[in-house]
Parts: C-alpha cells; sequence; structure tokens
C-alpha cells in the first residue's frame, strides 16, 4: 500500500489553497472588468443621446448585479476560510534518539493539528531490535494521555505563527 510522505501531503494542501487563490483573483478580475465596461456603457450612451435618467437606472442595475455577485463570493469566501481552520494543515515533526545505544535520530514525533489545535501526534520509538508507533488525539493543543517533551515541542513547531 503506497504511503503519502508528510511533505507530500503538506504540498497537496498548499496546492489547493493555491487553486482556491487563483480562482478567487479570476472572480475579482471579471468584476473589475464587468466594472469598466459599465463605464464604458455609460459613456457611449450619454454620447448617443439617451435620457440621462435612463442611463443613470441601468447603472445602477448592473451596479446591484455586481453588488449580489461579490456578496457571493464574500460568503463562499468566508465558508471557505471556515473549512479550512478545521483542515489538518499546520505539521510539526521533531527526529530524536529515544535511546543512547540506537544513533541516528531514528525517532520522530509528528504533530498534525488544524488552526484550534486538534489533530493528533504520532511518534515512533525505534531502539536497536524494535520500533513502536504511538498516536495520541490533540485536542485544543492538549491531550489526555501524558505526552513527551518530543511531543510537546512537535505540537509547538506545528502551530508556530498560529493565533490561538
Amino acid at each position: 500500500m503506497p504511503t503519502i510522505s508528510t511533505t507530500n501531503w503538506v504540498l497537496g494542501v498548499l496546492a489547493a489553497l493555491v487553486l482556491l487563490l487563483i480562482i478567487w483573483v479570476a472572480l475579482l478580475s471579471v468584476a473589475l472588468r464587468n466594472q469598466g465596461r459599465g463605464k464604458k456603457k455609460a459613456l457611449e450612451a450619454i454620447k448617443a443621446d439617451k435620457d440621462i435618467l435612463v442611463v443613470l437606472n441601468n447603472l445602477l442595475a448592473e451596479v446591484d448585479q455586481i453588488n449580489k455577485k461579490q456578496n457571493r463570493v464574500t460568503a463562499t469566501t468566508n465558508e471557505h476560510q471556515e473549512v479550512l481552520s478545521t483542515v489538518i494543515r499546520h505539521v510539526g515533526v521533531i527526529r530524536y534518539d529515544a535511546f543512547s545505544e540506537v544513533g541516528g535520530s531514528l525517532s520522530f514525533s509528528t504533530a498534525l493539528l488544524d488552526d484550534n489545535g486538534n489533530g493528533l501526534v504520532l511518534s515512533a520509538i525505534t531502539g536497536r531490535s524494535e520500533s513502536r508507533v504511538y498516536a495520541k488525539p490533540i485536542s485544543e493543543r492538549e491531550s489526555t494521555h501524558n505526552l513527551s517533551k518530543e511531543e510537546q515541542t512537535a505540537i509547538t513547531q506545528a502551530l508556530k505563527g498560529v493565533n490561538a
């Protein structure tokens, strides 16, 4: 069964975020382009000796449509931000020597957390003849299980720069 490395997983999440940002920029540029067209239409209508009240009413109708579209984009953006705050997107990895007879920093603790500090910590303790893997749930940066200093460091590293 193929495994996804932490780096590949993080890159996938970042790629999805970049895609969302590209879509958002495209929607904003369409709105700006439409705004420029409305101005051009107004000038053309005035030059064509149309009634200024008709021109203004048409422009106000277009502004209302643009405002409705902008409100929908804003609502969608807010929904995406809300969803993204619950997605595991903060990763901290600490490598260390769990036992003095085993070198090479083969043991590790990895924190996988969302913006609120919820997620899990995975730890692999590697000895000379065996390895053990532990998973501990994390809720609001805390766990009901005892955390090692390496696990706590991984949590701190994962949430570095996150306001909570």
